[in-house]
């Protein structure tokens, strides 16, 4: 763990952070800070498979990466996210089709989100 002061960090950029759940440098470790940033985790991802620097993936996308290795195999960031929509919206055909088809995406690939 106190070697990653030490490395090139990559992660979200502070002012674009949509969601505190995703303000995770702090629970790795103290005062982390990202070197390298970017608001989409996929531009993270391709950072971090181009040798740029350590960063945090979800674990359906670091997993499906056989060259990317785990640093720190003993450490977990869990968290949950909510699908929320607006009460006048919510029964409409394309918002519940929305809906049902990420429900039903979730329940296919649980194993992959919740390694």
């Amino acid at each position: 763990m106190s070697d990653l002061r030490h490395h090139k960090l990559i992660g979200y950029i502070p002012d674009l952070i949509y969601a505190p759940e995703l303000r995770y440098l702090d629970e790795v470790q103290a005062g982390l800070v990202a070197r390298l940033r970017s608001s989409s985790i996929n531009a993270q991802y391709h950072l971090i498979a181009a040798h740029g620097g350590i960063g945090v993936l979800p674990s359906f996308i670091g997993d499906s990466d056989p060259d990317l290795e785990v640093v720190l195999p003993d450490f977990r960031i869990v968290r949950t996210f909510w699908l929320v929509t607006h009460k006048d919206t919510h029964q409409l055909a394309r918002v519940r089709a929305g809906r049902e088809w990420i429900a039903e995406m979730a329940r296919r690939h649980r194993a992959d989100l919740i390694r």
